[in-house]
Formats: C-alpha cells, sequence, structure tokens
C-alpha cells in the first residue's frame, strides 16, 4: 500500500515498453494488470540513480541511520542533489551546482532537513539534476524515491489477558507495521528457566490473529515471546507471562 515496488532503471532505452504487474493471493486469485507506456529519447548525462537502502530508520539505533545516494555522470556535470517532500518543497540540498567528473559518485543523507530535524516518517523524493559543462543549457533531470521508517512495529496481544486463561481457544493479538518484513511467537511452559517453542512465524502483518491453541496445555506457568522486525531493520519484542487455570473456583456453605 503506497510503497515503491520496484525500480527501473530506463539509461539507453526508448520507444514503446509495458509495464506488467501481476498479484497472487494465497489462495490462487491472481490479477494482472498491463500498463504501456513510450520512453522518449533523452540526454544521457546520468547512466544511474539510486538510493542504498531505499528504506532507512534515522532513530539512533545504529541500524539503517542514512541512506546513500547514488549516481554516475556520463559527461563532466554540473550538479545538484536535492530532497523533497511529496508537495515538491525542497527540504535539503545535498549537492548545490557543484562540477563533477564522469563516473560515480556517493553523497548520504541522514534523515535530516536543512534545520538538521530528522523528517517525519513517509516517503520523499531524492531529485539529480545534471547540466553539461561545456554546455549548462544541455540537461538531465531524474528523480527517485526513498522512505524514511524510524518506527517499531507494533505488538498488542489481546489473548492471553490479565495473566489468567483456560486452556480453551487460542492466543491472539496483532503484529502490525507497514514495511514488516518478519515475525516469530514462541511459547514455553517453564518461563523461569525458558525452553521457547516456535509456535507460529510470517511475513506479513496481522490483526485479530491466532498465533496458536490453548486448547489441551495443563495448567501452570507459561510465557509468550513475539519479535517483529520491518524493512528499515526497527525491531520490537513483547514478552507475556500468564497462568493457564483450568480449576473452577469451589463454593461451600458453612452456615447457616
Amino acid at each position: 500500500t503506497d510503497k515503491v515496488l520496484a525500480t527501473w532503471n530506463t539509461y539507453g532505452l526508448e520507444g514503446a515498453h509495458v509495464l506488467r504487474v501481476v498479484a497472487s493471493d494465497r489462495v490462487g486469485n491472481q490479477t494482472i494488470t498491463l500498463i504501456p507506456l513510450t520512453l522518449i529519447s533523452r540526454t544521457n548525462l546520468i547512466s544511474y540513480l539510486e538510493a542504498v537502502p531505499a528504506i532507512f530508520s534515522p532513530n539512533g539505533d545504529g541500524r539503517r541511520e542514512s541512506t546513500a545516494v547514488r549516481f554516475a555522470l556520463e559527461q563532466p556535470s554540473v550538479v545538484t542533489l536535492a530532497v523533497m517532500d511529496s508537495g515538491g518543497t525542497v527540504l535539503r540540498t545535498l549537492v548545490s551546482g557543484q562540477t563533477m567528473s564522469k563516473g560515480a559518485a556517493s553523497v548520504n543523507w541522514d534523515g535530516r532537513n536543512a534545520q538538521g530535524v530528522i523528517v517525519p516518517d513517509g516517503q520523499y523524493t531524492v531529485g539529480l539534476l545534471a547540466a553539461l559543462e561545456s554546455n549548462t543549457l544541455l540537461k538531465q533531470d531524474e528523480k527517485i524515491t526513498v522512505t524514511v521508517d524510524s518506527t517499531t512495529p507494533v505488538i498488542a496481544i489481546a489473548r492471553p489477558a490479565n495473566g489468567f486463561v483456560p486452556a480453551t481457544g487460542g492466543i491472539v493479538g496483532n503484529v502490525t507495521d507497514r514495511h514488516l518484513t518478519t515475525y516469530t511467537a514462541w511459547l514455553t511452559d517453564t518461563p523461569r528457566a525458558p525452553a521457547w517453542i516456535e509456535i507460529n512465524t510470517g511475513t506479513s502483518s496481522r490483526s485479530d490473529f491466532t498465533f496458536g491453541s490453548l486448547a489441551g496445555r495443563a495448567e501452570g506457568e507459561y510465557a509468550l515471546r513475539i519479535e517483529a522486525k520491518d524493512e528499515a531493520e526497527n525491531a520490537a519484542e513483547t514478552l507475556v507471562p500468564f497462568i493457564i487455570d483450568n480449576t473452577p473456583p469451589k463454593v461451600e456453605l458453612t452456615a447457616p
């Protein structure tokens, strides 16, 4: 949803092309969309433009704190490289009117705007404008999309709740993130010296999902652990200790 599906380097390509997008679900339903497009001839001053990684998390956790904007010039050119928001407003200029030689170059962006403030999570455009040094009227303008994601996945367990549960039904909850890559759920019946047993794993967000069954389990102490990670290498972990109690209360009248 609202994310870059892929990148396509169209350097040296012209004429009619067709972009094909195929989507399939778990039960075999499939949709195919064909998008015809025409690539016009242009000045080939820029042979490629990419961001590595294309999604990063400038949140101080030491993982994917910045992205490297990499590009290559076919001729010596005057280069301007800028980061813009979805409305086209320039948030920060990384390179301003600098003459650069033919060949590859790389410029880092740490997710901060011109005022040194980290930008909010979302998609941003990196624009590269190259003007031929020997004739600045000859220009090429290319753009790519980068994503800032500093938010960890959200894990919420609805059952067991309040620390107690009977040995019926299942373990229910949510694992959500816009860019989730993986989650894993484990269970142990020895929480004081845990021997974790994997009960579920996946690569997409889950809502009101049953991660495992509690049916038939013996009374005693248990613990549930869920870990989740996203494309920006943000990670979250939740530990839920609980007790399975299958014994109904005893009622005894001693008077009258």
